[in-house]
């Protein structure tokens, strides 16, 4: 039987941490506290609708998916791939920047002489 606290609490840290957000980021976008934050992930709490809807919305993704707990739900598409690469690139140095931009275009080299 599916623990629904603890599925969901696990689903959503999930969606923070491809976010790339701390539990204090989420918490000041969603309007709670970071040790709400905490219960909810640990599954020993759960949010109130509007919370919920609060949190999905500071996810950037839709409520129904903080409910999507089975693996296939999970899978990551090409467009939610593009967004939390675009995100984590934004959080790294420029010098390191350059360096992923460098890996990146060889890869692109690489598939087009094959």
């Amino acid at each position: 039987m599916i623990n629904h606290k603890k599925e969901f609490g696990k689903n959503l840290k999930k969606w923070r941490n491809l976010r790339g957000i701390t539990q204090e980021k989420l918490a000041e976008k969603a309007s709670t506290t970071a040790p709400t934050i905490s219960s909810y992930e640990s599954g020993s709490a759960v949010p109130s609708f509007n919370t919920m809807l609060r949190l999905a919305e500071a996810l950037k993704i839709s409520p129904v998916q903080l409910f999507a707990y089975d693996n296939k739900n999970l899978n990551i598409d090409d467009k939610e791939l593009q967004y939390i690469l675009v995100e984590k690139f934004k959080n790294i140095p420029f010098t390191k920047r350059k360096m992923i931009y460098n890996v990146i275009d060889a890869l692109m080299m690489e598939n087009s002489e094959e």
